[in-house]
Order: structure tokens, then C-alpha cells, then sequence
């Protein structure tokens, strides 16, 4: 909110959401144009409103009322409703500091059937609480107080819907100052007082030391001086060292006119003189006014009429062609009583018969119903309110009452149920107590039969331990032995296909030479899930990116089909914490299945893509290809020792699951997936700290990861391989 953000307070704390300042910030109004020079559309509005606001807070009003006008066509030509009604607002505003009322009430009212018909939506009726404000005020200081107190009246319904207690507080502020000029001082009273205990529930007291002052002002005028002055020097302490110039200007204002009103003039002069020239140099005509009127009447009660001249040519130079109706009536009044002193009696008469022509313009008959008529609208509002209130309040007696005795009959029931629950419970407990005793003679026999069931399970275990072990070493032993003779079948081949040049005897040695190759290979996988079952884990540093590298190598050398394009998208930082030989074996047999398994077709361009990033301490590697994919019915058999998805196997289906294995054993898993695009993606995820998984096992926690969703790597940032 502009008011308390900012906090420019009219005479007797009339607050308004106005802005007051003097350091000019050029950067925010640099910057505002310069965008200007560039905006185009509905946004340049929002542009011309912000650097009028600007110009307000560097207290360039000219330059504010330019920029308003250029928002408001600009809200026109675009349709702008909202802007429309806040740079009509804000242009009020303006106007009412530059002390040109009527022109603040037609920028106001302009704009006020716009904020009203768009009062369904939030920052509508927040506009249109600052319009009914705005003109309540000017109203005030044009001494039109029907049409002030009608619309301090719908500002303060308004603000009573928001729930805000400052800004409720404020409105009643403002309702007491114009009861103030309306020289009805209980009613004043009244609303100052509940203007307090409003102010005193919110967080933001900002204005409270202007509203003790107002409060002391109007006891002045109830006769009750030393409680008067009281309160305006709680409002001066209020504000201690931190008082601007506007509370020092009230508060010796007001404590003036408490001195003037007990006649202790030398006392009130100092008061009034001080807060005359505070007022004059904040160029603040209407506390001008109000000193030099108070200042005449002491020169006139003390009979110094040279002074007192003075003083009135002062006052009627500042109030001629001036909008302060009930001022000028003031000046009129004391320039009367100054030329009756004088005996000129015909100057006299002319002052007084202003004073009085004046006078009955603003209160007359016409006024005074008026403002009746709308006291009587709002009290009727007020009453039906607390009708309504009451009628709720009533309802909610009555509601509580049945539930009273609703209350009552369910402890009656209660009871009841309680009285016949406790005969059964006796029941159930003897029940219970006689299968308690059962149950132990189960439990006991139970525990026998487990504690048989446990040593049988234990010595199943080792067996089955044993049998492990034996497999391994069988498998290890049988790898080994024959290993011996297979290279010497291969060794013969290799001798006989250089000496033999029968055609028919040197096929089949090659396709003897092949079988060897392939059971070779096989033997050095039965190997490796030997390695995988027995292996230590040593974690050490393993740079990932490297370790793909070593593996693209030796498939180049292995012979990568000459249409295939393989990429990778690793970078070359990723590091991670891990058992290298088994990473390589995880890398390794997911990279060759997907080499090795390409599409042959001419129609086809095979690719390879490989993915590693580290995520949540985890290593996600993703090898993607589009070769032969794999089919439903293989789906959840593919990592399994000896299964083979396609008949270009040459390793007896032991690579994914040698893969799968290395993979556990570091704590991680294997998963792969079928594209949209029928493309077959396999995804690795690996503990990136092998030390952290080998501490929860040694804890009897098994660690493992859960396969995840890889995020993708910018293509620019691929190397690729061939």
C-alpha cells in the first residue's frame, strides 16, 4: 500500500496512501525511459504510469501530472481498465497535493464508476478504497462534508470487508477529523478514540503519534487542556528524535491552541510561531492558515494591532483564490474583529457580512440533512450488522445447547454401555487367561521345533556353502584343464592350415579352428563368473570416461561393421569410487551385445549410443542402439546364465548375465527397455562409492540401486567413435 509504504498525512493526521520525497532517484526514472524508447503495445501503459509514480516520489509533480495523462490515453486506446482507474487515482492524489481540490475530485470521480463496475475483482476494490479516501478528504477540505462523510463511509465498509485494523483505523481517523470541522467534538471523539483501538491491534502503528495529537486536539476543544496536552506530547514521545517536520508542525499546533484556549498567549505565540515557520518551509499553505489565524486572535485579544495587520495581510494574501473554504471564513472573522478594534466600523461590517455569507453556505439546513440522512443509512447499516450478529450469536446458543444435551444422553448411553462392557470383559479375561496358559504350552513346544528346524537350516546352509565353493573350484579346475588341450587343438589347426592345401580338409579345419575360438571364449567367461563370485573388493578412483575408451578400443580392434556410427556422451571428469575389472565387465558386455547385435539391413544406418553421468551418487550408464532388439518372450529371460536372444551368439548367453552379476556385486543393477522407436536401451546403475555399499554389507545391510530414469546429455558435447 502507497500509505504505508510512504506516509503522507494531511492536517490532524488525514492520511491518504500519498507519496512525500525529496531525493530524486534518477536511476529508476533513467531507467523507465529508457524502456519507453523501446516499448511497444499494452505495456508501454504500465511504463508512463511507473515513471509518473517516480516523478511523485522526486517530488517533480509537473513531470507526474505529463506522465498520468500519457497512462490514462494510453489505458484508453488499449482498454486498460485497471491503469485507466490508478492514474486517475493517483492524478487526485497529485492534484490534492498541489492544493487544487476540485481538480482532485474530477480526476477522482472520473475514474470511480470504472473501479465500481469492476468491484468483483481484487485489486479493483483495492483502488477504489484509496478513490472513496481520496475524495473524502478533498471533500473535507472544501467544507462539502455530506459528500466527505458519504464517501468515508463506503471507504470504511470497504476496508471493514478487507480486514485490515490499520487501514480500518485510518478511515476512522479521518471520520473524526471531519465531525472535528463539523464542530462535533463528542461525535470526533468517538471515532478518534476507536481509531485508536483499531490502530492498537495492528502491527503498524506508523501514524499513531498524529492520531494522539488529534485526540488532544480535540479534548483542547472540550475544555479538558491538561489531558489535551497529555496526549500531544505522547504523540510528539511517540515519534522521539525520528518526528518528521509534518508531526512537529501538529504537535506545536495543537499544544498553541491548548496555551491559546487557557489565554496563557505568551506561551501559545511560541508554539504557533514555531509550527508557522516549520509549515512555511515545507510550503504547506493550509498550516500557514491555521497559525496565522490563531496568531491574529492572540494580537487582537492583546490589542496589538499593527502585528495583528500584519498577521491578516499575511493570511489573506495565502487564502485568496485558495480552495480552504473554512479558513478564508477564519480570516473574514478576525479581519472583522481587527477593524471593529480600529473603529472602522464600515470594514467591520463588510468582513463580518463575508464571515456570515460564508458561513451559511457550508452550514445550512441543506447540510445538516444531508449529513443526518447519511448517519442514518450508515447506523441502520450498523444495526442490521449487529442484528445480524446477534441472530448468529442466538443460533450458535442454540446449537450448543443440543449439543449439550445431545452430550448428555450420549454419557447416559455411554454409561450403559460401559456398565454391560465390563461384565463381558470379565468374561473375555478368564477366556484369556485360560488361552494364555495354552499358548505357553504351544510356545514352548514351538520353540523346540524351531530351534530343530534352525540347526537342520544351518547345516543346509553350510552344505550348500560347501557345494559352492566346490562348484567354483570346479568350474575354475575344469576351465583350466581344459584349457591346456584346447590350445593345442588350436595350435594344430593353426599349423594345418598352413601345410594342407586340400580345399575340402582346409574348410574343415577352419571351421575347427572357429569352434575352438568359440569354446575359448566360453571357458574365459566361465572364468570371469569365477572372478565376479570370488573376487575382493579394493575400491579405488576409476575415470569412467577412460574406461569406455579402453573398451571402444579393443571392440575397433575386434572390427566395428563400417556403417555403424557410435557416439558417446560422457564427461571426461566423471569419476567415480568402484572395483575397475567389474565395471569394465559390466561396460564391456552391454557395449559389445549392442555392437555385436546390429541391424544389417542396407535400409537401416545402425548407431550406438553411450551415456554415463553421475546423479545422486549414483553412475547411470545407458547404451542405446537399433539393432535386432530383443523379443517379448526373451524379455525376462535375457540375464540368464546361458541364454541367447539371437543365433548370432558366439558366447552361450554368459555375457549380460556375467554383466548382471558384476553389477550386484557393486551394489547396482541392470535393466533395459524397448523405445517408442523400437530401439533397445540398456540402463547400468552403480553405487558411486563402492566403500559406502561394502560398509552397509559388513553391517548386514545390503546395499543396492535402483534402476533410474538417465537424464540426457547434450549431443554437442558427444565424442564420437567409429
Amino acid at each position: 500500500m502507497y500509505l504505508k509504504i510512504l506516509g503522507f498525512l494531511f492536517f490532524f493526521c488525514l492520511v491518504d496512501g500519498f507519496v512525500v520525497c525529496h531525493a530524486q532517484d534518477l536511476s529508476a526514472i533513467d531507467s523507465l525511459k529508457k524502456e519507453l524508447t523501446v516499448a511497444k503495445g499494452p505495456g508501454i501503459v504500465s511504463l508512463y504510469y511507473n515513471l509518473a509514480f517516480e516523478y511523485v516520489i522526486a517530488d517533480d509533480l509537473s513531470a507526474a501530472l505529463v506522465n498520468l495523462e500519457l497512462a490514462k490515453s494510453g489505458a484508453l486506446a488499449f482498454g486498460d481498465s485497471l491503469y485507466l482507474v490508478k492514474s486517475g487515482r493517483l492524478a487526485g492524489q497529485v492534484f490534492r497535493r498541489q492544493n487544487e481540490l476540485m481538480k482532485s475530485i474530477h480526476a477522482s470521480r472520473s475514474v470511480v464508476a470504472v473501479a465500481q463496475r469492476n468491484s468483483h475483482k481484487l485489486e479493483f476494490r483495492e483502488e477504489l478504497k484509496y478513490l472513496y479516501n481520496s475524495l473524502g478528504l478533498a471533500y473535507t477540505f472544501l467544507a462539502k462534508y455530506d459528500s466527505a462523510l458519504d464517501s468515508h463511509y463506503k471507504c470504511l465498509l470497504l476496508r471493514e470487508e478487507s480486514g485490515s485494523n490499520y487501514d480500518v483505523s485510518e478511515t476512522l481517523n479521518n471520520i473524526g477529523f471531519l465531525y472535528f470541522k463539523l464542530k462535533s467534538y463528542p461525535k470526533a471523539l468517538e471515532f478518534y478514540e476507536r481509531s485508536l483501538r483499531q490502530l492498537e491491534r495492528s502491527e503498524d502503528q506508523s501514524f499513531k503519534d498524529r492520531l494522539l495529537i488529534n485526540i488532544g486536539l480535540c479534548q483542547n476543544q472540550l475544555k479538558q487542556y491538561e489531558l489535551a496536552r497529555s496526549y500531544i506530547k505522547d504523540g510528539l514521545a511517540f515519534c522521539n528524535t525520528n518526528c518528521n517536520t509534518q508531526i512537529q508542525i501538529e504537535g506545536n499546533f495543537g499544544l498553541g491552541v491548548s496555551y491559546f484556549q487557557t489565554r496563557e498567549f505568551a506561551t501559545a505565540r511560541t508554539y504557533f510561531l514555531k509550527s508557522y515557520e516549520l509549515a512555511k518551509s515545507e510550503n504547506s499553505p493550509r498550516f500557514e492558515l491555521e497559525n496565522l489565524v490563531y496568531l491574529i486572535r492572540i494580537e487582537n485579544q492583546l490589542r496589538n494591532l499593527v502585528q495583528a495587520g500584519d498577521y491578516l495581510a499575511e493570511a489573506e494574501a495565502i487564502s485568496v483564490g485558495s480552495e480552504y473554504v473554512i479558513l478564508r471564513q477564519e480570516v473574514f472573522k478576525e479581519y472583522a474583529i481587527y477593524y471593529n478594534q480600529k473603529g472602522d466600523f464600515e470594514s467591520a461590517s463588510k468582513y463580518q457580512k463575508l464571515y456570515i455569507e460564508s458561513t451559511e453556505k457550508v452550514f445550512n439546513e441543506k447540510l445538516i440533512e444531508a449529513v443526518s440522512k447519511i448517519e442514518t443509512d450508515f447506523d441502520q447499516r450498523e444495526n442490521m450488522r449487529t442484528i445480524r450478529d446477534k441472530e448468529l450469536a442466538l443460533d450458535q446458543s442454540r446449537k450448543l445447547n443440543f449439543a449439550i444435551a445431545g452430550l448428555f444422553l450420549l454419557a447416559g448411553a455411554l454409561a450403559v454401555v460401559m456398565f454391560r462392557t465390563t461384565r463381558i470383559v470379565r468374561r473375555v479375561n478368564v477366556a484369556l487367561s485360560e488361552a494364555r496358559n495354552q499358548l505357553e504350552i504351544q510356545n514352548k513346544e514351538l520353540d523346540k521345533l524351531v530351534e530343530a528346524r534352525t540347526e537342520e537350516l544351518n547345516r543346509s546352509n553350510a552344505s550348500l556353502r560347501k557345494a559352492v565353493a566346490e562348484l567354483d573350484h570346479f568350474i575354475y579346475k575344469t576351465s583350466h584343464d581344459i584349457r591346456g588341450p584346447l590350445a593345442t587343438l588350436k595350435g594344430m589347426t593353426d599349423v594345418a592350415l598352413m601345410d594342407v592345401k586340400d580345399p575340402l580338409a582346409r574348410d574343415y579345419f577352419e571351421k575347427l579352428d572357429i569352434t575352438a575360438e568359440k569354446l575359448n571364449s566360453v571357458l574365459t567367461r566361465l572364468m570371469i563368473v569365477n572372478q565376479i563370485n570370488n573376487a575382493p573388493l579394493v575400491p579405488v578412483k576409476v575415470n569412467v570416461s577412460q574406461v569406455i575408451e579402453s573398451v571402444l578400443l579393443l571392440e575397433r580392434k575386434k572390427g566395428i561393421p563400417a556403417r555403424m556410427n557410435v557416439s558417446t556422451f560422457v564427461p571426461p571428469d566423471v569419476e567415480i569410487n568402484s572395483e575397475p575389472q567389474l565395471l569394465r565387465i559390466v561396460l564391456e558386455n552391454l557395449i559389445d551385445n549392442a555392437i555385436k547385435y546390429y541391424n544389417q539391413s542396407e535400409r537401416v544406418d545402425p548407431f550406438v549410443k553411450i551415456t554415463a553421468v553421475v546423479i545422486n551418487k549414483q553412475l547411470l550408464v545407458e547404451v542405446l542402439d537399433n539393432g535386432i532388439g530383443i523379443s517379448e518372450e526373451m524379455k525376462h529371460e535375457v540375464f540368464k546364465m546361458f541364454t541367447r536372444a539371437s543365433e548370432r551368439s558366439d558366447t552361450g548367453g554368459v555375457g549380460l548375465y556375467l554383466s548382471q552379476q558384476a553389477a550386484e556385486k557393486l551394489g547396482g543393477s541392470i535393466s533395459f527397455e524397448t523405445t517408442p522407436e523400437k530401439h533397445t536401451r540398456f540402463t547400468a546403475v552403480i553405487p558411486a562409492d563402492l566403500q559406502q555399499v561394502i560398509d552397509s554389507r559388513q553391517g548386514g545391510n545390503p546395499a543396492g540401486a535402483a534402476p533410474a530414469k538417465l537424464l540426457k546429455t547434450s549431443p554437442d558435447a558427444s565424442r564420437k567413435a567409429s
